[in-house]
């Protein structure tokens, strides 16, 4: 009995780990998407196709959802649909890491390898504090291009 208590308790709160994940997930891909943006619009960062920042995704440089790149910066750029989710292939990732090496360079690429190999957890706590602090930057963005008359 106790047994059925415990795995239904720890189900539970695999779902509202996620529903924070996720939460927090929204408001940081936002502000990838307006950070790569210029008067509302975004360049895919692997074919440079130009659309609407809301309509580009944010994709990862190293591929996985592992939580210790999730949420850094340097690795999630705007993105096509076609690249991030279909376009996961040499070509693609050959062109993003163009993309990195000319924008960060190499020894930068070689820290977010090592990086995404460490294992990180997040509470509750954590992903309230990521969404909070990509919710105001997002709106720091967003008044940013208010002042400049860019919205």
């Amino acid at each position: 009995m106790d047994l059925k208590k415990t795995k239904v308790s720890k189900i539970s709160k695999e779902k509202k780990l996620s529903f924070y994940k996720k939460k927090a997930w929204e408001q940081f891909s936002r502000f990838i998407r307006i950070r790569d943006s210029k008067n509302g619009f975004s360049k895919c960062c692997t074919c440079e196709l130009i659309d609407e920042w809301r309509y580009l995704q944010a994709g990862h440089f190293i591929a996985g959802r592992n939580n210790s790149i999730l949420f850094v910066e340097d690795n999630c750029h705007a993105q096509c649909v076609g690249c991030n989710f279909f376009g996961k292939n040499a070509k693609s990732y050959g062109k993003y890491f163009e993309f990195m090496k000319r924008h960060y360079g190499l020894e930068r690429i070689d820290e977010l390898m090592a990086l995404s190999n460490r294992v990180v957890l997040f509470t509750k706590e954590d992903y309230e504090r990521i969404e909070a602090e990509y919710k105001q930057k997002v709106q720091d963005l967003l008044d940013k291009e208010a002042e400049n008359g860019k919205v």
